[in-house]
């Protein structure tokens, strides 16, 4: 498998954000957004599973996330890792368009699944198959802002504001309109906190 980088860091979005984790980046994504702030995960070095378990051993952190790029792409791996590595728990964070409803028995072996998908068709498609896990295990997050996938929310569990202009008035803008929206709503509001202590700086 493809690691863009490993690094040990506080998770800032999501149902932990706020815990300190051991973050596993892999490289390559099924897109190519043109808001994404990662685009440099195309970047990488092939790891063989082994290689990241030792890795994984180093660190005293309790919560391994995959992140990316899209880590679905090493969704072998990465269960065979969850399986056989050391007594971790394991999230991941996918965009959802590899997950498919036969994943569901191995990815019980995942504490955590954070799904943020890019478009409609998929994030109903993601809602179905999710659906069939605890409501505990996982979460839908959306990206919005004003005008911005809002037809998106009735599929979430999460809402998240679109990131444009790091901290500035923009995204402030967009923090308290979707704010108001999750209210209005009753979904859960979700900053990035990383974000907004480290703006785009890398390993954070």
């Amino acid at each position: 498998m493809k690691i863009n980088e490993i690094f040990e860091s506080i998770q800032g979005e999501g149902k932990y954000a706020g815990y300190p984790v051991l973050f596993i980046r892999t490289s390559g994504c099924t897109r190519k957004c043109s808001w994404c702030d990662t685009k440099y995960h195309k970047d990488g070095k092939e790891m063989s599973v082994d290689e990241v378990i030792t890795e994984i051993e180093k660190s005293d952190k309790k919560i391994v996330v995959w992140t990316g790029g899209e880590p679905l792409m090493y969704k072998k791996e990465i269960i065979q890792i969850a399986l056989s590595g050391p007594g971790k728990y394991y999230h991941i964070e996918t965009n959802g368009d590899l997950l498919e409803m036969d994943d569901l028995e191995s990815f019980g072996y995942l504490q955590y699944i954070s799904c943020s998908p890019k478009n409609l068709e998929i994030i109903k498609k993601v809602y179905n198959i999710l659906d069939n896990l605890h409501p505990s295990k996982y979460d839908i997050k959306s990206v919005i802002k004003k005008g911005f996938q809002e037809e998106f929310i009735k599929y979430s569990t999460m809402l998240m504001p679109l990131t444009e202009d790091v901290n500035g008035p923009v995204d402030k803008q967009n923090e308290k309109y979707v704010w108001n929206k999750c209210i209005e709503t009753e979904k859960k509001f979700c900053l990035r906190q990383h974000v907004k202590v480290w703006g785009q700086e890398r390993g954070k």
